[in-house]
């Protein structure tokens, strides 16, 4: 008989998920961290200030180092632009579970570079998560984060459908640019009216 072939790789495998944000429990990064922990094919990139609640920092890298997950969960801190737009070039996902979000800006960013998300399901997120290839709305508990990676990365066969989907999702809402010019107009307009009279 011919030879057993090797069984295929895990749905998750070399999946490369970031986080960007603030270091804060509300962001609910120690559940992600958990997810992680269960996924041994992810890796898992912290991106953003990491000083605002020392503690918490304290305690994610506990987390870390105590789960063996050094070489997989790393901790940035803050970077530079060009740093995170390298990031988000190489990333298939953005996770950033939040118990609550207001707009969630990041999920924007995310969606603009062609990065799927997995958001908190509380708050602004449900508002530009809307497609199942754009990422996937969770309850912030492990179980569920768990699930939503292995189904965003689970099939690298459909990695540039998501990637077109997150980035077409991203142009549904104004840029920086056309916001800024808004906010310029109507503030030029309250100027005008109050030097009329």
């Amino acid at each position: 008989p011919p030879p057993r072939a090797d069984p295929p790789p895990p749905a998750d495998a070399g999946c490369g998920v970031i986080f960007v944000g603030n270091l804060i429990p509300r962001k609910n990064v120690h559940r992600l961290i958990r997810a992680v922990q269960a996924l041994p094919h992810v890796r898992l990139d912290l991106y953003g200030n990491d000083a605002t609640d020392p503690r918490y920092t304290r305690r994610l890298r506990r987390m870390i180092a105590g789960g063996g997950l050094g070489e997989r969960v790393t901790i940035h801190g803050r970077v530079s632009d060009e740093t995170l737009a390298a990031a988000y070039r190489h990333a298939d996902l953005l996770a950033a579970p939040s118990a609550y979000e207001g707009f969630g800006i990041v999920y924007l960013e995310a969606l603009s570079q062609g990065v799927p998300v997995i958001a908190g399901r509380r708050g602004g997120a449900a508002e530009i998560v809307t497609s199942a290839d754009a990422g996937a709305l969770v309850s912030p508990r492990v179980g569920p984060i768990v699930r939503a990676i292995r189904r965003v990365c689970g099939n690298g066969e459909r990695r540039g459908d998501r990637r077109r989907t997150a980035w077409q999702r991203s142009r549904a809402f104004p840029d920086w640019t056309e916001t800024m010019s808004g906010a310029a107009h109507f503030l030029e307009e309250i100027v005008r009216r109050c030097r009329d009279g």
